[in-house]
């Protein structure tokens, strides 16, 4: 997966996690990705008894690289660790959602990604949920195609709601 450029016409529509703030589109919201802390069940067994409840000043955390500092969830993670540093840095969520899963630390991830891998949620509430985007080039939204794709992600991302909201269940 790459992130098109909507500024550079790299793409008539898309589909964004964090709001556009440049080129000439139409913005539209349709939802909501929702996240969480999540752990495997191997690192959460390696915890010490006192850290079961939350997060510790001894967790590891994986987390985004410095091109990735303006998300939410980096953010989160940043206020948590304090003057620490992750464990690990990445700049792919896939990355992160593997190492968790592998027991490297705790990472902040989507429910959608991180509920079938059986990874543990230590908390729902963050404060990072994302809003879905759906981005058109404002000079296109009366064309025809652009307006079928549209619509066929506003049904997508309706008809699975819960889901990138809450993580299949």
């Amino acid at each position: 997966i790459r992130t098109v450029n909507l500024h550079r016409r790299d793409a008539d529509l898309a589909l964004r996690m964090v709001r556009p703030d440049r080129g000439h589109v139409t913005l539209q919201r349709l939802g909501t990705l929702g996240y969480g802390l999540y752990g495997s069940q191997e690192y959460l067994d390696r915890r010490t008894r006192s850290a079961q409840g939350g997060v510790q000043d001894t967790d590891d955390f994986i987390g985004w690289d410095e091109t990735h500092a303006h998300l939410p969830a980096a953010q989160w993670i940043d206020r948590q660790l304090h003057t620490r540093s992750c464990t690990l840095t990445t700049s792919s969520l896939a990355t992160q959602v593997a190492a968790c899963a592998a027991g490297l630390g705790l990472a902040v991830l989507p429910h959608l990604l991180a509920r079938p891998q059986k990874l543990v949620c230590l908390s729902r509430q963050l404060g990072v949920d994302q809003a879905i985007w759906l981005a058109i080039q404002s000079d296109l939204i009366r064309s025809r195609r652009v307006q079928v794709v549209a619509q066929f992600c506003r049904d997508i991302v309706l008809r699975h709601q819960d889901a990138l909201a809450n993580g299949p269940q």
